[in-house]
Formats: C-alpha cells, sequence, structure tokens
C-alpha cells in the first residue's frame, strides 16, 4: 500500500521519501506476506470487488516491474 501510495503522489508533483523497516517484512501475524513466498490471493468467494482489486493490482504491479526493469515475481 505504502508504495501504491508514493507512486501516485509522485505522478501527482508531490515530494515522496518511502521508508522501509526491513528487506522481508517480519514474520506473520505482523505481515501477511512475512515470507520469501508471497502470492496474489484472487479467490474471495461471494466478494468480487475483491476479486476486481486483486486484478488491478496485479496489473499495477506489472507495470512496476516492467518500467522499472526489476524483478518483482520469482
Amino acid at each position: 500500500m505504502g508504495v501504491a501510495s508514493a507512486y501516485h503522489l509522485a505522478k501527482a508533483g508531490k515530494s515522496v521519501v518511502l521508508i522501509e523497516r526491513a528487506t522481508v517484512p517480519p514474520s506473520p501475524p505482523t505481515s501477511s506476506s512475512g515470507d520469501l513466498a508471497r502470492i496474489f490471493r484472487s479467490a474471495y468467494g461471494k466478494k468480487l470487488h475483491m476479486v476486481d482489486l486483486c486484478q488491478k493490482s496485479l496489473a499495477w504491479w506489472n507495470y512496476f516491474q516492467a518500467t522499472t526493469n526489476t524483478e518483482l515475481f520469482v
């Protein structure tokens, strides 16, 4: 969420600084992706708005990967 917010603020001309507390987030329950194995969850039962949000998020990740020439998915 922080990276997405920073990206849109920077695109809007705002000055942005990102601060990460560690290279890998702490283990759950502090972080839902606190391990090296991370996934995009796209099954949310009847919550179709969450599926839509997941698909849009994945599109942004692919965009960030392409524009920064950085491998984000392994």
